[in-house]
């Protein structure tokens, strides 16, 4: 992924959703920019849906390897935040904009406090919950026998108390409902469904 595609992704993950005029203003012509904007879609890095593009799962994942203020390759391997939080008996599941539902990968960065971006996020989402640890875990995925990355998921099971139900960008949904989807994510598939109460899987290497 290069520089211009980098900036396309930093731009969506910290503003979702914005037309093609939006993005476009942040490059120069010899940029190419409908060039570096179409490659992302066909790579399920970006989504569009109406007017305006939204970043994926698999974009924000992108994070893991370049920082989103420089852009350049982050070396040290920094934990990703996982955020699972129940209602009840129930999972919020954050919606995406091609209409899927999943967990939502959140980035750390380096000297940033972890209690204060739970407590943030939680408040962004319109929660009112309290963030419980129950893991890190390391997770590589390979397609074609090459490495395509290497993460270390930090999660915490979050107890909803309450939440905006005007929020429709998540949804409860039920163990059951879940293992229905057809399409699940890896996040979805490895904390909920598989290990949803046990406090590791087998999957799991303690660090």
């Amino acid at each position: 992924m290069n520089v211009k595609q980098k900036k396309i992704l930093s731009l969506l993950i910290k503003n979702d959703g914005q037309k093609f005029s939006q993005l476009q203003k942040n490059f120069k012509e010899a940029d190419k920019f409908a060039y570096h904007l179409d490659y992302l879609k066909k790579q399920s890095f970006i989504s569009k849906k109406v007017d305006k593009y939204y970043i994926s799962n698999k974009g924000a994942r992108q994070f893991r390897y370049f920082d989103a203020q420089t852009l350049l390759s982050v070396e040290e391997k920094l934990p990703t935040l996982v955020l699972v939080c129940r209602l009840g008996g129930k999972f919020l599941l954050r919606k995406s904009a091609d209409g899927s539902f999943g967990l939502w990968p959140i980035r750390l960065l380096v000297g940033e406090p972890i209690d204060k971006i739970i407590e943030d996020r939680i408040k962004e989402y319109g929660f009112v919950g309290k963030p419980k640890y129950r893991c890190a875990q390391n997770m590589t995925i390979k397609e074609a026998d090459e490495l395509v990355y290497d993460i270390v998921w930090l999660v915490f099971d979050v107890k909803i108390q309450s939440y905006d139900f005007k929020n429709d960008n998540f949804e409860p949904f039920s163990l059951k409902e879940i293992k229905s989807f057809k399409n699940k994510d890896e996040l979805t598939e490895e904390f909920i469904v598989k290990n949803n109460k046990r406090p590791f899987s087998a999957a799991t290497k303690i660090l």
